[in-house]
């Protein structure tokens, strides 16, 4: 039986479409952002459960090639420099960017610089040869597991590998949503499927006892995350670097990052739990 889903929901701002599969996609018109459409079409996929801990990947497989940097895979430190500016309670940083390309920097990862703790709050798209003041979020990071746990999260993982055209997942603890994360491309989310992933099974190695709950309701429920996505509202946020973000409420709590037309990056959490970007640092995995 095949168990994909369509994630047609994942489209920025709110769409619809005149069908199934092969309806024609086109803006609501009640939407105060026509014309500014981030085209993205993507799918849940069949569910993988690994104990208490179920994951729907999200797959687009006609996701386009997006050309940004990932403050996670920059080695050299001459890409990206960040500096703290005043002693505020909530100080900025000054990211500069000295690479031709935009660099991406998730939600909870931490930047370089003087206080490497520091975790920034929302995702940002740093422009080009450019230098952007961030607010810097006061939380320091966790941390690190003790070895024995690294050990269980490594097993854990050989569970949830990579698929063609993957862009996220969708996680659950037992019946309750962890959290969703998308990238706008293949290419992007390929690099951090480990650390998405790792994030995620930490919290479900953290959590409560649970009960699992049923595939079949566990499906019914991811289908109306997603149907929630489209009808969310969005709020502009305040502008920091390139591109747009915006907020999410109404039956799905988060934000998404668009630039240039494309989808950047979508982050859902449950409201009731803190998002999987808000459990302790990565450790040593």
């Amino acid at each position: 039986m095949d168990l994909r889903r369509r994630f047609d929901a994942l489209l920025t701002p709110p769409l619809h479409s005149s069908g199934g599969p092969g309806g024609h996609f086109r803006p609501r018109p009640d939407t105060s952002t026509w014309g500014k459409v981030a085209m993205f079409e993507a799918f849940i996929d069949a569910p993988i459960s690994h104990k208490k801990l179920t994951i729907f990947p999200v797959i687009a497989p006609h996701g386009p090639m997006l050309p940004y940097l990932l403050s996670t895979e920059i080695q050299d430190s001459e890409v990206l420099t960040v500096r703290e500016k005043g002693d505020s309670p909530t100080p900025l940083l000054l990211a500069r960017n000295n690479s031709l390309h935009p660099l991406l920097v998730l939600a909870g990862e931490p930047l370089p610089g003087e206080n490497p703790g520091r975790l920034v709050e929302r995702s940002i798209l740093l422009g080009g040869n450019s230098v952007t003041q961030i607010p810097a979020s006061p939380v320091e990071r966790g941390g690190w597991l003790p070895s024995n746990r690294e050990t269980e999260i490594t097993e854990w993982l050989e569970n949830f590998p990579i698929l063609r055209s993957q862009v996220g997942l969708l996680a659950f603890l037992g019946n309750r949503m962890m959290g969703l994360e998308a990238l706008g491309s293949p290419n992007l989310y390929s690099p951090l499927h480990r650390r998405l992933h790792v994030r995620f099974i930490k919290e479900a190695l953290g959590a409560s006892p649970v009960e699992n709950e049923d595939l079949s309701a566990l499906e019914t429920k991811a289908q109306r995350i997603v149907a929630g996505i489209g009808d969310a509202e969005r709020v502009p946020a305040k502008k920091i670097g390139v591109g747009e973000y915006c907020t999410l409420t109404g039956p799905v709590a988060g934000g998404d990052l668009t630039y240039q037309g494309h989808l950047v990056h979508l982050s859902l959490r449950s409201p009731s739990v803190p998002s999987a970007w808000e459990v302790t640092g990565e450790g040593g995995v």
